[in-house]
């Protein structure tokens, strides 16, 4: 088997993604379960789901010039994504503010993912920072998750940990799976807050139902150690691939680990090979020292001694070193697989895939 690190020794700080496209989507929701008058945000909003965007747009303006504020935050949402008329960050940033200033949180919120990311306008954390107080005022969840990573983070302004801590809980607590995951990361380290593996394992489970990949991968790291829980290793091939499937490359090495050697999961040598691929292609090293391996011996795969040396050094110069491999490949190594090698490891990082 492969070392196994505690948890959380190797995070992925969770960020709210921009994607407004999901902000839109939750004021569909809204507008679902709004009274059975319908006005012209309720039109918008059913226009949209209809992908009508053009349509949706000229109703959401009607009534955003009319005072809905609903429909001033899905106005500016359409702005930003260019949705039923051509993007514009400013026209997208007033449409947000008068809705914010309106008393919609989500509003506030937007602003403060612009603002924070810097990808339709300059960054500038102190606003974003800003916005993201005066969501939380109005109890915005994911808000106070996002101003929780930036108290704890010093971004925008004083770090104050003590006052991130309280908002990933109040968060956590409301159901925000990053705040779940963050939560019981501090548990598993223990910085800030009494030591617990079982407290930590409980929020990573908590974040891990519902699909959040650093929580899942963490949780199945402790699964299987038994650290916080009983050990399980069937249980935590389950929480590994619910990460692997999300694209997270330790937990596609950890899961092809599994199935390499049978435990927790019926013994697969082709899905090993492939989830070490998956996870090398993300500049994994325990996978790409893996791949090495298992194309030394033809395992799961061809048996190719150049394509085996490549791999050995591409995980070598991530900082990966295996002694036992290089003392194995040692016979094999004439000046021709060398050169092979060298080849196929310049083909690889050329790779768009790679």
């Amino acid at each position: 088997m492969m070392n196994r690190p505690s948890p959380f020794t190797r995070p992925r700080l969770s960020q709210a993604p921009l994607a407004v496209f999901l902000l839109a989507f939750a004021l569909t929701l809204g507008a679902l379960e709004s009274p059975a008058h319908a006005g012209p945000y309720e039109e918008a909003v059913k226009l949209y789901q209809a992908e009508d965007y053009e349509i949706a747009f000229g109703k959401a303006m009607e009534g955003a010039l009319a005072g809905d504020s609903r429909a001033k935050l899905l106005v500016g949402t359409m702005y930003l994504n260019g949705e039923g008329t051509q993007v514009s960050p400013q026209e997208a940033i007033r449409w947000l503010n008068e809705a914010a200033e309106q008393g919609e949180p989500t509003g506030y919120y937007a602003l403060a993912v612009i603002y924070r990311d810097g990808v339709v306008v300059p960054q500038d954390l102190a606003k974003a920072r800003a916005n993201l107080e005066e969501a939380v005022i109005k109890n915005h969840t994911a808000a106070k998750f996002v101003l929780a990573q930036f108290l704890a983070a010093g971004l925008g302004g004083e770090a104050d940990t003590p006052r991130a801590k309280a908002l990933f809980e109040e968060a956590a607590k409301e159901g925000h799976p990053g705040a779940q995951f963050s939560l019981g990361a501090l548990y598993a380290s223990g910085k800030d807050v009494p030591q617990s593996d079982a407290k930590a394992a409980e929020w990573f489970r908590k974040a891990a139902e519902q699909n959040q990949p650093d929580a899942a991968f963490n949780l199945g790291l402790m699964l299987l150690e038994g650290q916080g829980v009983p050990a399980s290793s069937t249980e935590a091939a389950k929480w590994f691939k619910v990460a692997a499937d999300q694209g997270f490359p330790d937990a596609q090495t950890y899961l092809g680990q599994l199935y390499l050697a049978g435990e927790g999961v019926a013994q697969d040598d082709e899905k090993a090979f492939g989830l070490f691929w998956k996870a090398a292609e993300a500049n994994e090293p325990v996978a790409q020292a893996r791949l090495a391996r298992l194309f030394l011996i033809g395992r799961g795969t061809s048996q190719d001694i150049a394509t085996a040396y490549a791999f050995y050094l591409l995980a070598q110069s991530n900082g990966f070193e295996d002694a036992e491999f290089a003392e194995a490949i040692g016979p094999h190594l004439t000046p021709e697989v060398k050169a092979e090698a060298q080849k196929k490891l310049a083909e690889w990082r050329a790779s768009p895939a790679n």
